[in-house]
């Protein structure tokens, strides 16, 4: 199946069906629920610690061809959309698009005692 091939599209394998005739293909393209697939921009998103969202950091993306690193700037907030250029779905030509992808900052549901001790300071110096 040929890069970029959209679902519902229709391939034809000339001399392959029965007697030499052609086999028509409908293509289907299963959803996946780490993506969503808006023209060839594909969009996702990754937790984001909340000491990396305000210190910036790398956090691990998941890409259609693995794994890929995403820098996070200092003072990122929850819901930034950030581009991965070239990480989006294959098109006809050889290239792809962009891979948009949003920031969930994560908060522990736990804290040790000097975990809560720092984010008090924090939130004591504003």
């Amino acid at each position: 199946v040929p890069a970029g091939t959209r679902d519902g599209a229709r391939l034809r394998l000339a001399g392959q069906g029965p007697g030499g005739g052609d086999v028509l293909l409908t293509i289907r393209v299963l959803e996946d629920a780490r993506f969503d697939l808006d023209g060839d921009h594909l969009t996702t998103s990754v937790d984001v610690p909340a000491p990396v969202a305000a210190l910036g950091g790398d956090v691990t993306v998941q890409t259609l061809s693995g794994k890929g690193n995403l820098s996070v700037p200092p003072g990122s907030s929850g819901g930034r959309r950030m581009r991965l250029r070239g990480q989006g779905w294959p098109k006809k030509d050889g290239t792809r698009g962009d891979l948009y992808v949003r920031l969930n900052v994560t908060v522990p549901a736990t804290l040790s005692d000097e975990q809560k001790e720092l984010y008090r300071r924090l939130r004591d110096l504003g």
